[in-house]
């Protein structure tokens, strides 16, 4: 099972991709809601990685941006003391 943590920095990924794909889609995050019938609130905590994305709405982002994208659940690696790199390592 994923920590508290290690969930929170996956969120903070998948909300990055998909704020870079709705801006290469040329909409705003308005237009990405109405297009998904989500409400603009969702999209921007979404994007913030403050909200899990259903997995049907990346299903419908990867169909509309004829794209595919991977995160990676890898960690960070820590020394330690529990700190991490200067890197993010």
């Amino acid at each position: 099972m994923m920590d508290e943590e290690a969930r929170k920095r996956l969120l903070k990924k998948m909300g990055k991709t998909i704020r870079l794909q709705r801006k290469a889609m040329g909409l705003s995050q308005k237009q990405l809601a109405d297009k998904f019938g989500r409400d603009n609130s969702s999209i921007t905590r979404i994007e913030k990685g403050k909200r899990d994305p259903a997995f049907t709405f990346m299903i419908e982002l990867l169909d509309a941006t004829n794209h595919s994208f991977i995160v990676s659940r890898n960690t960070p690696k820590q020394d330690k003391k529990g700190e991490e790199d200067q890197n993010g390592h």
